[in-house]
């Protein structure tokens, strides 16, 4: 059933006869889009239907549901305890890029009569933002808050004309967020006026004939009295703006759908087939909504997914503050592909609505006794000790630690070495400690290198990936299985090839195929230096980026000055090195980085270095005027050096599993 509801009589009944369900996502909106939907309703464009869902069943059955809020925050997370003991039981929450503050939690409706509870399937965020607009505002701190204004002067033609002269941000009406709780307020020659007096007002609260009259007069009232005749030459203008505001927020309506049932979840259904087909979540969003729904309605503890999740991601980011975050879609996946590896294209293709209910409730379960999570957290510890946060960098490289996660959560007690200073030389016999070190960080580089386990092929490789993991589940990452189950079912092996050396070499180090080079080369990584490596340029970015200098002081033609501009941050000219030696080394020209290091040291030292680094011995090549034989000599040592640790495959679709086309060191 279908009808138009006033705005302020819609408003009016939030948290108390509406309420927002437990599979939607927090409050997500910004000022920009706050506005947006007030200038869209003033404008008489449509803003789109709301569907509410009215329980038909003894609203006490239903574990989780929420308030809509009135005031909106940009809090930090230190904030937090503060504010909830300034304000009371509200809560302040940092699982966004803008703060928001999270819904009231009412487990118990007692103050609802007569009637049964409604709730948004489709609207929350047009709904929260009125409400911000119209009963609220955004909050500064506990005595300070912005309300919505809009100016009573200019009208929305002039305005309109702002916007196609590019002066306004698609607006067609000048609206703002103040700081001020005055009914109207002047700033410079325009006069605000605060849009929440609309539900304040006397005249329209007590209704009756006549009530637009009496509100317009009561604004007029209100500029006249702080302001005098000053603005007497606008009052036509004044007019026609709270005429205008009165006829789209109290006459005007709002498109109200609404659907009567007890069934959880045929409304989830509902709720999923609004969002997947019209797309307006992310898949993130509806991965949760799903699991909070489901494992609400569990008749054994219900929780809420929403909250433990979030909870549990942001303890994660905050203990490890130089890692990309984790978010909440990366877990709840987690959670999914352990119960079917193969949901990861399900997953990707937004069919959730398909994935099996009985799975879900199982995530619930895995999420209870807690070892995922540990999994999670030894996973990132392992990242953090070993420094790897210059490969996994940002959050689309999450995905890459699944199988590891998925390694530690099937071998509990699988270790590896978090010490620096323990690395030995893998001559003598293989701990299980050294073998998944070594392993899972080829794992990681190799992989990255060739982007084999990316989300085009997440479903495709998952399955083999996690069977293969938990027939060998003896402690150690079996990197030789993974990589012949692959090859054997798929067609296609994480193994390094010549095509990921050519291109490591090739690519600025800006990219990380670069860095998984270096870092295979010095695989198992055992030198006490390992935890705060960073990339430098062997000979000084400061002088090969001046072409002008090239030219005129080291006698280069245009042409070579120009691809020195391409190939000076390349890896032939990168090396990773301690933050210590490092800044030992500042902008200094190679031969006078090997003169400081000989006088501090000895030959012997000079040359343990220079091979360590892979530097060309020829010291003629040290000359900035050599610069690019000096390339061309290094990406040579560099491209030995990979095939005599790793011998690379011959031809291009050999099995690299096969002895005979690939080599591969002890610890393999």
């Amino acid at each position: 059933m279908s009808e138009n509801k006033t705005c302020l009589g819609v408003i009016s009944q939030l948290n108390k006869t509406i309420y927002v369900p437990d599979f939607q996502r927090e409050y997500a909106w910004d000022e920009q889009k706050i506005k947006k939907l007030f200038d869209s309703i003033l404008s008489g464009y449509p803003i789109g239907s709301i569907v509410l869902w009215e329980y038909t069943d003894d609203p006490t059955e239903l574990e989780f549901i929420y308030t809509f809020i009135d005031y909106w925050t940009k809090f930090t997370p230190s904030d937090r305890h503060r504010f909830n003991e300034t304000i009371g039981s509200e809560e302040y929450i940092s699982n966004r890029p803008l703060l928001l503050k999270d819904r009231g939690l009412l487990n118990e409706i007692t103050n609802i009569p007569n009637q049964s509870p409604k709730l948004v399937v489709d609207g929350q965020q047009r709904l929260t933002s009125l409400n911000i607009g119209l009963s609220g505002g955004i909050l500064l701190d506990e005595n300070k808050a912005k309300n919505l204004y809009i100016n009573l002067i200019t009208s929305g033609q002039t305005i309109l004309e702002d916007i196609n002269s590019g002066n306004q941000d698609d607006l067609r009406f000048d609206l703002k967020f103040i700081s001020s709780r005055e009914t109207v307020i002047e700033k410079g020659d325009e006069l605000y006026y605060k849009i929440s007096h609309i539900a304040e007002s006397e005249s329209i609260s007590n209704g009756g004939g006549g009530a637009k009259y009496k509100y317009k007069n009561e604004v007029e009232t209100a500029v006249i009295d702080k302001y005098h005749n000053k603005y007497e030459d606008k009052s036509s203008e004044i007019k026609d703006t709270t005429e205008l505001l009165y006829e789209k927020f109290v006459e005007g309506g709002l498109n109200i759908t609404e659907h009567k049932t007890n069934s959880i979840d045929e409304v989830l259904q509902l709720f999923l087939r609004i969002n997947i087909e019209d797309e307006q979540l992310e898949t993130s969003d509806i991965i949760i909504a799903v699991l909070t729904s489901v494992w609400g309605q569990s008749e054994d503890n219900p929780i809420n997914a929403r909250h433990q999740i979030r909870d549990f991601v942001e303890e994660i980011n905050s203990s490890f503050e130089v890692m990309p975050d984790i978010t909440a879609e990366d877990v709840a996946k987690i959670l999914l592909l352990l119960q079917d590896p193969q949901l990861g294209r399900d997953l990707e293709q937004r069919t959730i609505n398909q994935i099996e209910t009985d799975n879900i409730r199982k995530t619930k379960i895995i999420w209870e006794d807690g070892e995922i999570q540990e999994a999670i957290r030894q996973c990132f510890n392992m990242i953090s000790d070993w420094n790897f946060q210059h490969l996994i960098s940002s959050s689309s490289d999450m995905s890459y630690l699944y199988p590891i996660i998925y390694f530690f959560y099937v071998n509990k007690n699988a270790d590896y070495i978090s010490n620096p200073t323990e690395y030995s030389n893998f001559s003598g016999e293989n701990t299980d400690e050294y073998l998944n070190t070594a392993r899972i960080q080829y794992w990681i580089c190799v992989t990255l290198l060739h982007k084999e386990y990316t989300t085009n092929r997440h479903s495709v490789t998952t399955e083999v990936l996690y069977e293969t993991i938990t027939e060998h589940s003896n402690g150690t990452f079996p990197l030789k299985e993974l990589n012949k189950k692959l090859w054997q079912n798929k067609g296609f092996s994480p193994t390094l090839r010549p095509s990921d050396v050519s291109r490591g070499l090739e690519q600025s180090v800006s990219n990380k195929n670069p860095i998984a080079l270096f870092t295979l080369l010095r695989l198992p990584f055992k030198y006490p230096e390992f935890e705060s490596l960073e990339l430098d340029h062997i000979q000084p970015n400061s002088v090969l980026r001046d072409e002008e200098k090239l030219i005129n002081e080291f006698g280069f033609e245009e042409h070579q000055a120009s691809t020195i501009q391409k190939d000076k941050d390349k890896m032939a000219n990168r090396t990773l090195l301690n933050r210590q030696a490092n800044n030992k080394k500042d902008n200094i020209l190679l031969s006078d980085w090997l003169e400081k290091i000989r006088e501090n040291t000895d030959n012997e030292k000079v040359e343990e270095f220079i091979n360590f680094h892979f530097i060309p011995k020829d010291e003629e090549l040290y000359q900035i005027e050599n610069f690019l034989d000096f390339i061309d000599k290094r990406r040579e040592l560099i491209r030995k050096a990979v095939e005599k640790k790793y011998k690379s495959l011959n031809k291009r679709n050999a099995d690299p599993t096969a002895s005979e086309n690939y080599r591969t060191p002890d610890w393999f």
